[in-house]
């Protein structure tokens, strides 16, 4: 069985699923009733429109594996070097890359 990385809130603490929630996503902004993603600290959420899953086998250079980061401020592809907001991300050695980049891995 895959493991699921559950994605990060903008201060980096892990989201859990919560099945009662309304709310606006901290991504698309729209108020959203029911099942998302949420950080308990932050009492902030994403709908599940917009998380994505991570990828199975999908790993940096450094062999760590890479998980989707849905709200990454300032950061730029590191193979292409578009500005990105959204990114498969390994934050241990600081790389990421958009989804156009990793599509063109598979």
């Amino acid at each position: 069985m895959n493991q699921f990385i559950l994605p990060y809130c903008p201060k980096y603490h892990q989201l859990k699923w919560k099945s009662e929630v309304t709310q606006s996503c901290l991504i698309c902004f729209k108020i959203k009733k029911g099942s998302q993603y949420y950080c308990p600290e932050c009492k902030q959420g994403v709908c599940n429109q917009c998380i994505k899953p991570p990828l199975d086998g999908f790993y940096c250079g450094g062999n760590h594996r890479m998980q989707f980061m849905s709200n990454l401020p300032h950061h730029s592809c590191d193979l292409c070097g578009k500005s990105i907001s959204q990114a498969y991300s390994c934050r241990t050695c600081d790389f990421d890359i958009c989804e156009n980049c990793r599509q063109l891995d598979d």
